[in-house]
């Protein structure tokens, strides 16, 4: 169920704050999640993977940098969870 997911997508600051990021910073890498927002790599890559899993960070190849990867937000997917968190909240 959405909801679910989307409680753990918003359920912690730092998943909030790593997608606020890379909305702004499309093609951010990992390492540029961690120095903006001076995490700790190990946070950032567990909590990258969970937005993964649920649809709402996509990874892709650097074009500059085969061996780096980077990340942007599926926007719709995104609407998605906040959709069904605000009608879970408001039945």
């Amino acid at each position: 169920m959405n909801v679910e997911v989307a409680t753990r997508v918003f359920g912690a600051p730092l998943r909030v704050h790593v997608l606020r990021h890379v909305l702004r910073n499309p093609g951010a890498s990992q390492r540029d999640i961690v120095t903006a927002l001076g995490s700790a790599q190990r946070s950032v890559a567990f909590n990258t993977n969970i937005l993964i899993e649920a649809g709402v960070l996509i990874s892709e190849p650097s074009t500059t940098d085969k061996r780096s990867t980077v990340f942007k937000v599926d926007v719709d997917r995104l609407r998605e969870l906040k959709s069904a968190l605000d009608d879970f909240i408001a039945t």
